[in-house]
């Protein structure tokens, strides 16, 4: 795939350890769109190379990747999170974020 015009290689080794094992990878750069009109440059990513340690949900769900909404002092290396770095941009008005979680009830 090509590769977009913002994108930059860090190349640095990351690994992560969650309850089902390890996942590595290395850490990457890119602009980060947030609901259309949040724009955050430079943003430092993880990119998993080996999801072994993700485990078998890993492997049948139907997701790209995982953002992060954490805070700076628990991210790997001590990446900067992407809603920190929107602040420091300047491309949010104030330092606070919510979001919502609907049920959707399927009916046959």
């Amino acid at each position: 795939k090509d590769l977009s015009s913002s994108f930059v290689e860090d190349g640095s080794d990351f690994s992560i350890h969650y309850g089902s094992g390890a996942v590595s990878g290395i850490f990457q750069l890119e602009t980060v769109t947030l609901a259309e009109d949040i724009v955050v440059n430079n943003q430092k990513f993880a990119s998993i190379h080996d999801a072994g340690g993700m485990g078998i949900a890993y492997v049948l769900s139907k997701f790209d990747g995982i953002l992060g909404l954490g805070f700076d002092s628990i991210s790997v290396s001590g990446a900067k999170t992407v809603f920190h770095n929107a602040i420091e941009q300047g491309v949010v008005d104030s330092p606070v974020f919510a979001f919502y979680l609907e049920i959707i009830v399927m009916e046959n």
